[in-house]
């Protein structure tokens, strides 16, 4: 499973979905964007709100970024006879917001929800050969505590069917001891006239890269499809596999409709939700840190991966329905999704066992990842650059109750050299520390902070400490203490996630960074400037250093260290070779070939 989120990290691939037609394919490249008259090309997902200076104003939260206004989205696409003879779809995951969708030069559909995805059916508005289609916004300022992003910042996805298709399924389970029964309720449509349909439903799991036996199967049924149709296939599986948060088992049901206007197939993923442990868990913010609220899989599965390791096993939304690629992640990853924790249920066709009811629970007051536009990182296990906060090693501590926890942060000595602050994160309840073997007193965990700390003597060398639990000893951690800013480096074992990494395709990717002293301790105080620089087929998207006071934009290309660490995302072309730099005044500082 680790090897698997470090690689789904690194490429920033795109995962499966739960429920997949067959004809259905992405349509994120080539589209062209323009706002306040200056078209330009981009690839989606996109959020214009991070690509402009902020207008200071805190309505959203969010001051430094400025995402209303109108816009437009277009792009050329070729239709054929056979397209013609069926239906073609067009699908927003998300479009922020009062999206009309136009097809050449006809509106087709209002869609004001800016979170919610929609489906457009094109086909009357189609024509042989070349086509356009547009998207127009018209993001209106609202109160709102997240930042809720500007454009197309979800996928779009282009899908082809024959004139009898499955539009969607639901999924029911029963476990009954090893064995299970499964209800697919088939939604189908017909857009031609009434004609004769076989319809059957094959169950595999979903734990091989490639297609093995059939674990169950449906009894074919032959009926009359009409335009609208609702039907239940109930099957039977033995010895199942249960998906939990530690083994995230899945399956996948294939259910084949043929019919004289050809053969529609269509996917949905599932699982036999096992014994829910109790729950651990962060809300979710709507945004990805400094690309604003666009959706990359990548980087939202490497945040997912970095929860799961601080023992965090839920996530939640809150009120607003999540991306469909969060859901498909958390059922992949073995995260459970708390659905509804303010009242309004948004997941509700069963196709995700990481799914469970909200209804009734408090909701929990921790973000995994603080939102951009906090003004603090208090309430946030993870700053917006993605490093973790103080709030990380106390839930660290908390959540993993029998794992010994302490970890020790050294700060940088006071001003006349004589004092430093010492801050133990622990799940002990004492402690006692020492500086180069000598004791520093003995400490008692503070609730409000929850966290051992001593201003202890300065000097060169070990620091130390023991912590006890119910009077007796429970953990010990050590640090060294640190000198003046030396270098900048690469952080959190990038060069060799790189190295392992295949670059054939094109990638976004978090780069960290951080300040240390001679000897390649990190420097927690350090805030140099640091220039990042990129050479070759790829560009910077954004910097970021976590600090919720910066003012510098997201799409400048330098940056104030803030507790000496910071981030550059920057997307990879394809299989040419980018070269990245930092440059910092009077730090040595590294670069790396991509």
């Amino acid at each position: 499973m680790k090897k698997l989120l470090t690689l789904l990290s690194a490429l920033g691939v795109a995962l499966v979905a739960a429920a997949q037609p067959q004809g259905r394919e992405l349509w994120n490249d080539g589209w062209s964007f323009t706002k306040d008259g200056q078209p330009r090309t981009v690839n989606l997902p996109h959020d214009w709100g991070v690509e402009g200076p902020g207008d200071g104003v805190a309505v959203s939260g969010a001051p430094r970024l400025n995402c209303w206004g109108k816009a437009w989205y277009r792009k050329h696409f070729n239709i054929s006879k056979k397209d013609l003879s069926g239906r073609v779809f067009f699908t927003s995951e998300g479009a922020m917001s009062g999206a009309e969708v136009w097809v050449n030069g006809v509106s087709a559909g209002r869609f004001p929800d800016g979170y919610a995805p929609f489906t457009l059916d094109m086909t009357d508005y189609l024509r042989e050969g070349d086509n356009a289609i547009a998207v127009s916004l018209d993001n209106k300022p609202v109160v709102t505590g997240d930042y809720p992003g500007g454009g197309l910042y979800r996928p779009v996805w282009l899908t082809r069917s024959p004139k009898a298709f499955v539009e969607r399924t639901e999924v029911r389970t029963e476990v009954n001891g090893r064995g299970a029964r499964v209800q697919l309720r088939l939604h189908l449509r017909n857009a031609g006239e009434p004609v004769q349909a076989r319809i059957s439903t094959r169950i595999y799991p979903d734990y091989e890269e490639f297609l093995t036996d059939a674990v169950a199967l449906s009894d074919p049924l032959a009926v009359t499809l009409t335009d609208t149709l609702t039907l239940s296939q109930w099957m039977e599986l033995e010895d199942i596999a249960l998906w939990t948060p530690d083994e995230p088992n899945r399956y996948y049901a294939v259910t084949t409709v043929k019919t004289p206007y050809g053969e529609d197939r269509f996917t949905t993923r599932f699982g036999f939700q096992g014994e829910r442990p109790a729950l651990q868990g962060v809300l979710l913010p709507h945004d990805l840190g400094p690309l604003g609220a666009v959706w990359e899989d990548g980087l939202w599965a490497e945040r997912l991966s970095r929860l799961k390791e601080a023992g965090c096993n839920a996530v939640s939304t809150g009120a607003l329905p999540p991306a469909p690629g969060l859901l498909d992640l958390c059922d992949r990853m073995g995260l459970l999704f708390v659905d509804g924790t303010a009242g309004r249920r948004t997941v509700t066709d069963g196709t995700h066992p990481c799914v469970v009811d909200g209804s009734g629970q408090a909701a929990f007051d921790l973000y995994g990842y603080a939102p951009v536009g906090s003004f603090s990182t208090e309430n946030a296990l993870f700053n917006t650059a993605g490093f973790p906060t103080a709030s990380y090693a106390v839930c660290r501590a908390r959540w993993n109750t029998e794992t010994p926890v302490a970890e020790v942060i050294a700060h940088a000595p006071s001003s006349d050299g004589k004092t430093v602050l010492v801050e133990v994160r622990t799940n002990g309840d004492s402690g006692v520390l020492y500086v180069n073997g000598r004791s520093q007193g003995f400490r008692k965990v503070d609730p409000q902070r929850g966290c051992l700390s001593w201003n202890a003597a300065y000097e060169p060398g070990e620091i130390s400490v023991l912590v006890y639990r119910n009077g007796r000893p429970w953990a010990r951690g050590k640090a060294a203490t640190v000198g003046a800013p030396a270098a900048v480096v690469w952080a959190e074992g990038i060069e060799q996630r790189m190295a392992g990494t295949d670059m054939t395709r094109a990638v976004v990717l978090r780069i960290p960074v951080e300040v240390v002293d001679a000897d390649g301790k990190r420097v927690p105080d350090a805030a140099p400037t640091l220039e990042f620089s990129l050479a070759g087929f790829g560009r910077i998207l954004a910097v970021d250093a976590g600090d919720p006071l910066s003012e510098t934009p997201f799409t400048a290309q330098k940056i104030q260290a803030h507790q000496g660490r910071a981030a550059v995302y920057i997307y990879k072309k394809g299989e040419e070779k980018v070269i990245l730099s930092v440059r910092s005044p009077g730090l040595k500082c590294p670069r790396m070939e991509l």
